[in-house]
């Protein structure tokens, strides 16, 4: 009795629910899928908000009302589809928000009927101001890689312009240059001109009544090609207070500009006993250089200086004994002196001057080391064991011996 009962009311939901449908049918708009019987124009009708596809019926036809047409839109950017029903008129409009330039392919069905058609949007005069995009900011005048200008001239509908664009150039040297370039895929783009000379390169460019902000581009002195190498002098004592001046100077680039600021400059040299020199330096105004102690036995140096790939080599330094003139020693009072002991060039030997002394007595052998002051030697002997025999004093190479009988 219960499935009984189930299976009644079942059967009276449905046939209420079928009721329902054959009440409401009259109400609905009915698709028409049956033939036209004529056969459509189309034509495209391209506005500044997109595009509009209008389906033109024959004179004295009307489109039968509630058609599904269904139109696609074949664009560089992708497919578009729009769907309407159809009004009882004579002409239909399918509008597509779409307003890139370039070729499109559009497709029509409705009823029985295909259309098939192909329109291009072309773009239109580039808008004020134009976007200059000018890399690097700054390059060397020897490079190999130019700077470059990439533009994207856009008109009102943010298509990318075809029009010619004029880009001047305005070197350091007051050269003006002009090319033309035009856009391809989306973009103009050239080479920029860097010349031979350092400063700033100007950029401006123009199409129709568009143009743009001035750019610029800083050029670099190129590596260094040429420059000078000098030192303070040519010959110097073993025993000099002086220092060594080696100065890399007139630094020029193969176009001859002054060689860029700050570059590094570096000074090498080597000579006997393992002495080793290596100092760094930045160019300012062309010019680096070192001041340098030398404190090395008599020989010959070479220096070196070097900035990028360029290096340069001075004449060899000649590091030369004081040579004094012939002087004496002799005792006062346990006390041991020397005359004033002069140069070559008749001064006296630089305070400070190692002095190096050795003792012989019957008993022992004593060695001691002083300096000089004033040019001359002023030494107290120390308690000796034994009797004085000999003293041995050396100074700047020469050597005096006293002996005691």
């Amino acid at each position: 009795m219960k499935q009984t009962w189930i299976f009644y009311f079942l059967s009276i939901f449905f046939l209420c629910l079928l009721s329902g449908f054959w009440f409401l049918a009259p109400w609905q708009s009915p698709i028409v899928e049956t033939s036209l019987g004529f056969m459509p124009q189309s034509q495209i009708h391209l506005t500044p908000k997109g595009v509009e596809l209008r389906l033109i019926a024959p004179k004295n036809k009307f489109f039968p009302i509630n058609t599904v047409i269904t139109a696609w839109l074949e664009t560089p950017a992708g497919i578009l589809v729009q769907e309407i029903r159809s009004q009882a008129r004579s002409q239909q409009t399918i509008f597509f928000s779409y307003r890139r330039a370039g070729l499109c392919l559009y497709q029509v069905k409705l009823a029985n009927q295909t259309l098939h058609g192909e329109f291009r949007r072309m773009p239109q005069k580039a808008v004020h101001p134009l976007q200059l995009n000018v890399g690097a900011r700054a390059v060397r005048l020897d490079t190999k890689r130019l700077p470059a200008l990439v533009m994207h001239p856009v008109d009102a509908l943010g298509n990318v312009a075809d029009t010619p664009i004029i880009v001047r150039t305005r070197s350091p040297d007051g050269k003006v240059q002009k090319q033309s370039i035009q856009a391809q895929h989306l973009l103009a783009w050239t080479w920029l001109p860097v010349g031979r000379q350092t400063g700033l390169l100007h950029i401006s460019s123009q199409t129709s009544d568009a143009f743009a902000e001035r750019s610029e581009v800083d050029l670099l002195a190129g590596a260094t090609q040429v420059a000078r190498l000098q030192t303070s002098t040519k010959i110097i004592n073993t025993s000099s207070r002086d220092e060594l001046g080696i100065v890399f100077l007139e630094a020029q680039d193969r176009f001859g500009n002054p060689a860029i600021e700050g570059a590094a400059v570096e000074f090498s040299s080597s000579a006997a006993l393992g002495w080793h020199l290596f100092m760094t330096r930045p160019l300012v105004r062309s010019t680096a250089s070192v001041f340098i102690p030398i404190d090395l036995p008599a020989s010959q140096i070479t220096m070196k200086a070097q900035s990028e790939q360029f290096e340069i080599v001075s004449q060899n330094l000649e590091i030369q004994r004081p040579n004094p003139k012939q002087w004496r020693i002799w005792f006062v009072q346990q006390k041991l002196y020397s005359s004033v002991i002069q140069d070559n060039l008749g001064a006296m030997l630089d305070d400070g001057t190692p002095v190096s002394i050795q003792i012989w007595t019957t008993q022992q052998t004593l060695s001691s080391q002083t300096t000089l002051k004033n040019g001359q030697l002023q030494w107290r002997m120390p308690t000796i064991n034994g009797v004085l025999k000999k003293v041995r004093v050396e100074i700047a190479n020469t050597t005096q011996v006293l002996r005691i009988r």
